[in-house]
């Protein structure tokens, strides 16, 4: 299974598919409040080409993750599972919320039972849903108190502007 990824902010989601979340961050930098000249001074500081998963992807990525981007990626190799990247919990816990229902609801992209890894790059959360204590099931019964979050899907990652 080839991983499938997604941008989220503010109740839009954008399925970006196999392709990565540092390209989308290095063809749109304004979307993301960036300026190409940053992202550049950022590579030059680890000698890393633009667009390249090293050590400049991670700062830009945490970097976003502060303006409320979240990063969504399902692994199917040599791990089943999703990791949920955001800032910091307490911000974004009704987002992630979100995310997981839609995920399981249209057209069960994410099964009840899909193990589920959330990062918080500012608050060093860390929690792990495994399948087999309930996975994503387990999330949602465990924040049935959050209140629900409206998410759509985008088809096209400029309608992010708009926000």
């Amino acid at each position: 299974m080839e991983s499938t990824g997604y941008w989220y902010r503010e109740g839009k989601i954008f399925d970006l598919g196999a392709d990565k979340h540092i390209g989308l961050i290095c063809k749109y930098p304004d979307i993301f409040n960036l300026k190409l000249d940053y992202i550049r001074e950022v590579y030059n500081e680890f000698g890393e080409k633009i667009g390249f998963e090293g050590n400049a992807r991670e700062v830009l990525i945490k970097q976003v993750s502060k303006d409320g981007w979240i990063r969504i990626r399902h692994y199917g190799r040599p791990r089943d599972y999703w990791s949920i990247q955001y800032d910091k919990y307490t911000l974004r816990k009704k987002d992630v919320k979100g995310i997981v229902e839609y995920l399981i609801s249209e057209n069960g992209i994410m099964d009840k039972y899909d193990e589920i890894d959330l990062l918080g790059y500012d608050d060093v959360t860390q929690f792990t849903y495994p399948f087999i204590k309930g996975g994503a099931e387990k999330f949602l019964k465990e924040h049935s108190n959050i209140e629900h979050c409206n998410v759509q899907l985008i088809n096209d990652f400029t309608l992010f502007r708009t926000l």
